[in-house]
């Protein structure tokens, strides 16, 4: 689905009559008027979420732009959405995650970020080999996202249950023979005790 160049704030795109968007739409919906009604609205265009959809995906980050105020329980129904569908639909459910929270941020990265380990853990447990592999590359993209101590807590976990899984570091170490290349040396010819 491409959104057409009307679709931005307070308008719903084409074909997507549940919207989620609190200050109404130019196209005659009905605004949100409470976080149960967009947390209802959210859940019903999230379960179309089945396969890994790149248009479906960004339609559903769009619309946690338009409802800021509703992060917890977005990011609630999101985590429970990961825990219920079954091992195929779980990585596109994550996809959308990473979306939101590289594309929206703010309380919404916060907000991801407590359950981060339990939600990945959820999904890598109950996958294939091949997603696994994708849940790795997603990983990877993830160090200047979340919090280093959060993602080094996720590598011990996904360690514990797949040793070739790499565990980064929580900082760079230096070597202490590293360290000295940088200081002044005395020069060539000179005795040093």
């Amino acid at each position: 689905m491409v959104l057409p160049s009307h679709f931005g704030r307070n308008c719903c795109p084409p074909g997507f009559t549940d919207c989620l968007l609190v200050g109404g739409c130019d196209t005659g919906h009905a605004g949100i008027s409470s976080a149960e009604d967009a947390c209802r609205e959210y859940q019903s265009s999230l379960e179309d979420l089945t396969f890994n959809s790149k248009p479906h995906i960004n339609m559903l980050t769009i619309l946690v732009e338009e409802n800021l105020g509703f992060a917890k329980e977005i990011v609630a129904i999101i985590e429970a959405q990961i825990r219920k569908v079954p091992p195929e639909q779980k990585l596109p459910v994550l996809y959308l995650m990473d979306s939101i929270v590289k594309n929206v941020g703010g309380e919404f990265l916060e907000a991801f970020a407590e359950n981060l380990v339990a939600s990945f853990m959820g999904v890598f447990e109950k996958v294939d080999k091949n997603t696994r592999k994708r849940l790795f590359k997603l990983r990877s993209t993830w160090d200047d996202v979340f919090p280093l101590k959060k993602l080094y807590a996720l590598d011990v976990r996904v360690n514990s249950l797949d040793p070739a899984w790499p565990i980064k570091l929580l900082s760079p170490t230096v070597p202490m023979f590293l360290k000295q290349v940088g200081q002044k040396r005395p020069p060539k010819g000179l005795i040093t005790f």
